[in-house]
């Protein structure tokens, strides 16, 4: 095998790859989605107050899932624009593009959107699910496991929300 052979297989690989990616990004969201009002209705409607407890876990789970795809999409289009691209000078690849500034259209702003989008809708189920847990919880174990549930939400929570503060990525620069 020839070496423009060989990077033209990876390129057709990695495309492959960040069409997969973004396959399970949706999957993840459209299931994020469903399943978080789904488990509430299911908990409510059985009585099922253990799934109450546990719908924060699931929730940043589920985000945790999604930030793992993105990033692999990033990473993806970071090696296409910086390892491929650049082996044809002459000609500006879809990744290059994407990160141009044009004064027409912002890089990669639906990208954005959608990212901002699903981490604010599970921030809303999260912190929902957090009064939802503290209150089953109070049933099931009295105030102290009120305040016991609580307290490892609300660290979750925070640990969660710097931990996706310092690894949401936008752009493959």
């Amino acid at each position: 095998m020839n070496r423009d052979k060989f990077f033209e297989l990876q390129y057709q690989a990695l495309r492959r790859e960040i069409e997969q990616l973004k396959e399970r990004v949706f999957k993840i969201m459209i299931g994020g989605s469903v399943m978080v009002p789904a488990a509430q209705f299911l908990s409510v409607t059985y009585n099922l107050k253990i799934v109450m407890v546990i719908l924060p876990l699931l929730i940043i789970i589920m985000v945790l899932l999604f930030l793992s795809e993105y990033n692999s999409i990033m990473r993806c289009g970071q090696y296409i624009r910086t390892n491929l691209e650049p082996l044809v000078p002459d000609l500006t690849g879809w990744e290059t593009w994407l990160e141009t500034t044009n004064k027409h259209l912002e890089p990669r702003l639906a990208d954005k959107y959608m990212v901002y989008g699903f981490y604010l809708l599970s921030g809303i189920y999260y912190f929902i699910s957090i009064y939802l847990a503290a209150n089953a919880t109070q049933e099931i174990f009295g105030a102290s496991g009120k305040v016991i549930i609580l307290w490892v939400y609300i660290t979750l929570g925070i640990w969660t929300g710097a931990f996706l503060g310092r690894r949401i990525r936008i752009s493959t620069q």
